[in-house]
This record gives structure tokens, sequence and C-alpha cells, in this order.
């Protein structure tokens, strides 16, 4: 009879890889252009509705599996693809959706929908007229992205069927 361990702080779990906040130091990145480029007044209202709307979803779509975890990803990218433009960078956001994403089992799902999200980013960036070096890391980083938290998922999936074997 094991007694239940005790819930770490919440400092301690706002730092913890496997959630989705320690991830969000990211998020400044979607200001980056603007560095260079002064914003219009209605795209940084797009960019605050938009992340606005990210947010919730993003955190939300982290504890989710199966159709939920899908609609939740997709939905961060079509944030992503909408916020296009708003003048920010949008494939920051677009890179969230692919760690969604890739957390779908089985992983060769988790692969074709990452595919196509990598897919649907690049069209929206040419279609946008968008600099090939800004879209076209963004693609990179959400394959990255991606590619390793799919890796990660089957290595967790692996560790559980061989405790799963001891007991």
């Amino acid at each position: 009879m094991g007694s239940a361990s005790p819930r770490p702080p919440i400092w301690r779990r706002a730092l913890d890889v496997d959630g989705p906040w320690l991830w969000l130091v990211y998020l400044p990145l979607y200001a980056l252009p603007w560095f260079w480029s002064v914003p219009s007044r209605s795209g940084l209202v797009a960019s605050a509705i938009g992340i606005g709307l990210f947010l919730p979803v993003y955190i939300i779509g982290w504890h989710l599996s199966g159709r939920r975890l899908t609609l939740a990803a997709t939905a961060v990218l079509l944030i992503a693809l909408l916020l296009g433009t708003s003048g920010g960078n949008w494939t920051v956001i677009a890179i969230y959706a692919s760690a969604l994403v890739a957390r779908i089992r089985p992983r060769r799902a988790a692969t074709l929908l990452l595919g196509g999200f990598a897919i649907l980013m690049a069209m929206s960036g040419i279609v946008l007229g968008q600099p090939w070096w800004m879209w076209l890391m963004g693609v990179g980083f959400s394959l990255m992205v991606g590619i390793a938290t799919i890796a990660r998922e089957a290595m967790r999936d692996a560790n559980a069927a061989l405790l799963a074997a001891q007991d």
C-alpha cells in the first residue's frame, strides 16, 4: 500500500520539460520582426488576440490525447496561419502546433500530420510573399521539434512497457 507522492511546488512544475509552461520561453521570438520593422496598430491588435487565443488552446491541448489533441494542434496551427499577415513571426506559434501534433498516437499518424503541417506552413509563407528565410526556418524548426517529440514519446512508451513487464 503506497502513499501518493506529494505534488511538487508550482515553480518545479513550471520548469518541467514534460509540461507546457517551460516551452513558452520561446514565445517572445514572435516579436522578433518588430526589431527591424515597426508593427502596425492592426498587427499589434491581431497579435494580441491571436496570442490570447493560442495560450489556452496550447496549455489545455498539452493535457489532451486522441482526437481532442489533434483538434487542439490544428487550432494552434490555424491561429499561426491567421497571424501570418500580422507582421509577427507567426512560425513560432506553428512550432508549438508541431510540438502538440507530435504527441499523437500512433506515431505514424503524428508523422503524417507533422508533414502536413510543414507543407501548410511552407505554402502559407510562399502565398503571403514572405522572405524565404523566415518561413523556411520555421518549417525547419517545426520539423526538428516534431521529430524530437515523436522520438521522446516513443521512448516514454517503451519505458512504460518495460516497467509494466517488470511488474
